[in-house]
C-alpha cells in the first residue's frame, strides 16, 4: 500500500484529463494544486523503486481526489479512487521467468471484483495503438468503474522509466453504489465433485471473449460453474483473421455426483451453438 502527499505540482496536475484545483497561498510550486488523481504519486513511488534495482513491483493507493467544474470547485467535486501501479516485464521466481502483461492486470481486478460478489465484469478498449500505449475501460453491466492504461513514451521518459508501467484507476463512489445495490447470497459449498472439460475453438478475430462465454451459458444449464479462458492463440499456421481460443469448462451439481453422459449432452449443446451463433470449428 502507499501513500502519497495530496498536493501537486503543476507538471504532476497535467497528467489528469480533470482540472484541478489551485491553492490560492501554497507553500512551494512543488504544491501548487490539490491532487486531481491519484496516478503522480503512484509514478513517483514505482520509478523512485525502479532506481533502487527493483524491477517488478505493485503498488496501490485509495485516496480522495478534487476536480473544478466549470471554473467552480464544491465538495460535490470530490470523489475517492482506488490505483493500481505496476512496474515491470516479467516475474522472476526461483525457478523461471514468466512474462508480466495486461492479462495478469486483468486478473486481479477480476479476482478482486469476484472476491465483492460482482460477476458481470467486462473490458472494452478505448484506444489501442501499440503495446506500450493503450486504454481499456472496466465495465460492470456496461456501467464503467474505471480504466486500465499504459504510459506512452513521452510520459515514461520524464520519469526515466527502463520497464513498462501499466495502471489502473477505478471508481470507488460508483463501485459502492453497485455494491450496496447486490442482493449477495451464501451457499454451503459443494461436497460432490467437479468435472472438468477443455474446448478450444477457432474463431473469427473480431469475436471477443464475451461473446463466446454469452453463447456458452446460453444453452448450458445450471451444471455449468465456471468459464475459464486459459489461451489465445494466433499464428501464421491458421487462416487469416483466425484466432484459437481455449476454455476450461468446470460442471457440478450441489446434490449428486455427475455422470460422464450428462456432461457429453452439454457439451454437445455448447459445441453446436457455437457452430451456430459464431461459425465456431472445433480443433
Amino acid at each position: 500500500e502507499h501513500y502519497s502527499n495530496s498536493l501537486y505540482s503543476r507538471a504532476e496536475a497535467s497528467l489528469s484529463d480533470f482540472e484541478a484545483v489551485k491553492i490560492i497561498n501554497p507553500l512551494s510550486n512543488d504544491m501548487e494544486f490539490v491532487r486531481n488523481s491519484l496516478m503522480p504519486g503512484i509514478l513517483k513511488a514505482l520509478s523512485y523503486n525502479e532506481k533502487r534495482e527493483c524491477h517488478f513491483l505493485k503498488l496501490y493507493e485509495i485516496g480522495s481526489i478534487n476536480i473544478l467544474n466549470n471554473k467552480k470547485y464544491n465538495l460535490s467535486n470530490e470523489s475517492r479512487k482506488l490505483c493500481l501501479g505496476y512496474l515491470g516485464n516479467k516475474i522472476t521466481s526461483w525457478n523461471n521467468k514468466k512474462e508480466f502483461n495486461i492479462f495478469d492486470i486483468k486478473g486481479d481486478i477480476s479476482m478482486l471484483m469476484h472476491n465483492l460478489g460482482i460477476k458481470n465484469i467486462s473490458y472494452k478498449v478505448q484506444y489501442n495503438n501499440s503495446d506500450n500505449d493503450f486504454n481499456i475501460s472496466i465495465l460492470i453491466d456496461k456501467h464503467q468503474i474505471g480504466e486500465i492504461v499504459t504510459l506512452n513514451d513521452k510520459e515514461r521518459k520524464k520519469y526515466n522509466f527502463l520497464n513498462n508501467i501499466i495502471l489502473s484507476n477505478i471508481d470507488l463512489d460508483k463501485l459502492n453504489k453497485i455494491y450496496n445495490g447486490l442482493d449477495i447470497k451464501y451457499n454451503k459449498i459443494i461436497s460432490y465433485p467437479s468435472i472438468n472439460r477443455d474446448i478450444a475453438i477457432l474463431v473469427d478475430g473480431s469475436i471477443n471473449h464475451n461473446n463466446i462465454v454469452n453463447a456458452i451459458l446460453e444453452v448450458s444449464s445450471k451444471l455449468l460453474k465456471d468459464i475459464n479462458l486459459f489461451d489465445i492463440y494466433n499464428d501464421e499456421s491458421l487462416d487469416k483473421n483466425t484466432k484459437s481460443m481455449a476454455y476450461s469448462l468446470k460442471f457440478q451439481s450441489p446434490n449428486r455426483t455427475l455422470t460422464i453422459k450428462e456432461i457429453d449432452e452439454e457439451m454437445i449443446l455448447i459445441m453446436k451453438n457455437l457452430k451456430v451463433k459464431l461459425k465456431a470449428k472445433q480443433r
